[in-house]
């Protein structure tokens, strides 16, 4: 679209998903915690991989 090449290098990890919060944020950690637990609940997680992302290789 703007004429950018992009290459993808190597897939170097595999596995769960992590989400990491610097320690002056843990006061956020129960309500980012309620927010995935939601998202997990709906189905809004996996349609966003889904779409985004392509597990396959």
């Amino acid at each position: 679209m703007h004429n950018v090449k992009i290459a993808l290098g190597p897939i170097h990890t595999a596995g769960q998903m992590a989400l990491r919060v610097h320690n002056r944020h843990k006061d956020k950690l129960p309500a980012i915690n309620r927010a995935i637990a939601e998202l997990k609940q709906t189905g809004q997680i996996d349609r966003i991989l889904n779409k985004y992302s392509d597990f396959s290789l």
